[in-house]
């Protein structure tokens, strides 16, 4: 029996790096764009998972673009993404989906760092609270 995979945000950084995977080449493996899924739409989002039986959700996507667009927009951000957690978990609850992974990702930098930030400096200084 071959697992139906349900990837969102294929397009992004983390999704784009799962679908290229050398294992992932047996898969049968449903990475919808945005413009064919809108996840901000609980609906559209029901009925795709109506329609597609995933047996296994991994939930890479969400409102991505910055710091910068992080500080002048947080509500934004806050409002999108939880919007689309929340409709992906419930259509995955209600569909009864037996596996879920999410990935979940932020924008955070140590204070006084020299930039570019190396990888090697990653978790290495102070944060702000």
């Amino acid at each position: 029996m071959t697992i139906k995979i349900l990837l969102t945000g294929g397009s992004g950084m983390v999704g784009k790096n799962i679908l290229e995977h050398p294992n992932t080449s047996g898969w049968r493996m449903d990475a919808p764009s945005s413009e064919e899924l809108n996840l901000l739409d609980s609906s559209q989002v029901h009925n795709y998972f109506e329609e597609k039986k995933p047996d296994l959700v991994i939930h890479a996507a969400g409102r991505v673009g910055g710091i910068q667009d992080n500080i002048r927009n947080p509500i934004l951000y806050l409002d999108d993404n939880l919007t689309i957690g929340r409709n992906v978990v419930m259509a995955a609850y209600h569909n009864r989906v037996g596996s879920f992974l999410n990935i979940g990702s932020t924008c955070m930098y140590p204070i006084g760092l020299e930039s570019p930030l190396r990888e090697e400096m990653i978790l290495s200084g102070k944060l702000r609270f």
